[in-house]
């Protein structure tokens, strides 16, 4: 199951890739553990002018402060290999921490 997931963000990030730009959508919130959850979704646009919204990852954090978001999502984009350059667009749920 790891393996087709590695394959089709694999397959995901190549068409992000192509589309040159992207926006960034994140949200926090405690799952049933208690532990708070970071989801990263890449919102793009396809040749066809599809509009598309993909989550790329979900990070466990240990604090929800501005800077603790911050790098984990520029973990995220780093490791997705989708530079900070080619992001149009931030979007941050209810997150007043971000502004």
């Amino acid at each position: 199951v790891m393996l087709m997931g590695q394959k089709l963000l694999r397959e995901l990030l190549s068409d992000i890739h192509k589309a040159g730009i992207f926006s960034i959508v994140a949200d926090e919130t405690r799952d049933i553990t208690n532990q708070e959850q970071l989801s990263i979704c890449i919102r793009w646009v396809d040749e066809e002018f599809t509009i598309h919204e993909d989550l790329i990852g979900l990070v466990h954090v240990e604090k929800t402060d501005a800077d603790s978001l911050c790098m984990a999502i520029k973990d995220v984009l780093i490791r997705c290999s989708l530079p900070l350059s080619q992001c149009r667009g931030q979007g941050y749920d209810g997150a007043s921490v971000m502004m």
